[in-house]
């Protein structure tokens, strides 16, 4: 099968705690957007620039309603997500035993602990949160279409700036695909080695006594677990650098933004207000790029 036939299959195993959580959580995406819009109200109403109609304290009253329903959402999102995450897990792991036991002919299994381990353990999780990426991505989306349409009602050029960082994560992060996979085995595969000795040290633990080797042993071990180390600190190191784009593009696109508002709001034509919705906005957007 393909990635996009199991993600499907996998998806359809619990479709209601899978809406659910996409409901829930939807609504936690979205909130951000109604904020952004109250604020840009509360500021506007403070500095005079407000059209006729809600006070400042109307505002806030709204804001913090906002804000409720965004945590009885999280609330339903807590009941209906842990039940989702964990019944695939555990799909996933009860299919990998089932198969196992299948399997006719045992040379076909492997017999190091280290592999199974990461079978069970960390390709499970992986695939898990790969589909975990569905659920935010869909309330992101939906949020980051509303700002830019109202941003760009505001001012398209400046709209255009806090589209950037978006764009520039998604050019980023496809340029190192091939670091992420090549410093991510490498991590699996010491972590694979070191757990396989483990298993054949505690195996062979007379022999080792018989021969007095546990100083080798010993030596042999923490060879292997400082390539682990190593690698576990290159592959998490290239992550939070990733990372730190980031987030750094969204300060730097903040930075762009003042710059250029400066002189909007010396001519009257950008308030305070609007000022608030675009750098509330820029991170938001951005964030949405980094799902994709």
């Amino acid at each position: 099968m393909t990635m996009g036939q199991t993600t499907w299959r996998l998806l359809k195993f619990r479709p209601g705690l899978f809406l659910a959580t996409i409901f829930f959580r939807g609504i936690d995406d979205v909130a951000p957007f109604l904020a952004g819009v109250l604020m840009k109200g509360f500021f506007d109403a403070l500095t005079g620039q407000a059209e006729a109609g809600f006070t400042p304290y109307t505002i806030v009253a709204l804001f913090v309603a906002v804000e409720i329903g965004d945590r009885i959402s999280l609330m339903g999102s807590a009941y209906a997500w842990p039940r989702w995450w964990y019944a695939i897990e555990t799909l996933l792991r009860r299919n990998l035993i089932t198969a196992i036991l299948e399997v006719r002919d045992p040379t076909h299994i492997s017999s190091t602990s280290g592999e199974v381990t990461n079978r069970f353990r960390d390709d499970v999780m992986g695939i898990v949160q790969y589909l975990n990426r569905y659920i935010h991505m869909w309330g992101n989306l939906i949020f980051a279409g509303l700002a830019i349409n109202y941003m760009a009602a505001i001012d398209p050029g400046i709209t255009v700036i806090t589209l950037v960082p978006a764009i520039c994560v998604v050019i980023v992060v496809d340029f190192a695909r091939k670091y992420i996979h090549k410093y991510r085995t490498a991590q699996r595969i010491a972590t694979e080695r070191a757990t396989n000795f483990i298993n054949e040290m505690f195996q062979s633990i007379l022999a080792v006594k018989v021969a007095t080797t546990e100083h080798h042993v010993t030596e042999r071990f923490r060879e292997l677990n400082d390539d682990r180390r190593k690698s576990t600190l290159i592959d998490n190191l290239f992550n939070e650098i990733l990372s730190s784009i980031n987030f750094n593009l969204g300060h730097i696109a903040t930075g762009v933004i003042l710059i250029m508002v400066a002189q909007k709001m010396k001519a009257g034509s950008f308030t305070v207000g609007d000022l608030a919705l675009f750098t509330t906005y820029v991170g938001q957007v951005a964030r949405s790029g980094s799902l994709l």
